[in-house]
């Protein structure tokens, strides 16, 4: 877990010294209010104001790679170039995912078949929720796609109506919800990211384990200036290639 987090100990930042090192009494205080979350009254205001803003300004800088990548899909793969997937997002609720479609319309049924017979797979499955070489991905732009992770544009969208926010914990399937445990409150006491602690801190590489600690980490620490910080890096990250595709 030390090595994911070097991003943020070169930080210069107290804050991010261990993503181990929570605060023990303000932790059993907010799960005795039945709020996991660190974020204020008012900081939940302002990150829902930020996030409108930020959705909207990116729409509109993105709109014409956005028409592009569209267009593309539809014209070369014959498909839709929107996929929407269910994920589970603020107190527990339902919401369709967006992204640019990157696998093949079957995907699903295909990595049923892949987990069934090749237990190789199945185990990097179970402990990533990812494969390393997906057979499923379109060819072409869909590496492309998810290697520079313009795949999740659309979710901006998704920050736009309310879904997600900017910055926040990956949004999860409703079977991945176990792997949470005790944890699972946590999750739902914010929306889920576009990015966040773990995306930026070794997302490809770590295990799932890890990553629940990581989001657990971020929810239990929230405040408007380390989501400012986790979402400038992420632009360093994007511009400079370091940022890898999600799940």
């Amino acid at each position: 877990m030390k090595s994911k987090i070097e991003l943020f100990r070169n930080s210069g930042d107290a804050q991010f010294a261990d993503f181990n090192a929570f605060d023990v009494e303000n932790r059993q205080l907010r799960l005795a209010q039945n709020t996991p979350c660190a974020f204020s009254a008012v900081d939940r205001v302002a990150k829902r104001v930020i996030d409108i803003v930020l959705s909207i300004l990116m729409l509109l800088f993105f709109a014409p790679i956005f028409v592009t990548i569209s267009v593309y899909i539809l014209v070369v793969y014959k498909i839709s170039p929107i996929f929407c997937h269910t994920r589970i997002g603020l107190h527990g609720k339902r919401f369709g995912c967006y992204k640019f479609r990157t696998m093949v319309p079957d995907a699903d049924a295909q990595l049923a078949k892949l987990l069934a017979s090749d237990t190789n797979l199945r185990d990097e499955w179970m402990t990533t929720r990812k494969l390393t070489n997906d057979p499923r991905i379109l060819p072409g732009i869909g590496k492309i796609l998810r290697k520079s992770s313009l795949d999740e544009l659309p979710q901006v969208l998704n920050v736009l109506f309310g879904h997600m926010s900017m910055v926040g914990p990956r949004p999860v399937t409703e079977g991945e919800m176990i792997k949470y445990g005790s944890f699972a409150q946590h999750y739902v006491s914010v929306r889920p990211g576009i990015t966040g602690a773990w995306q930026i801190g070794g997302r490809s590489g770590t295990s799932y384990a890890d990553r629940v600690s990581i989001d657990v980490w971020y929810v239990e620490n929230a405040n408007i200036r380390l989501d400012l910080q986790i979402f400038m890096k992420t632009i360093c990250s994007f511009c400079s290639g370091r940022l890898s595709g999600g799940v």
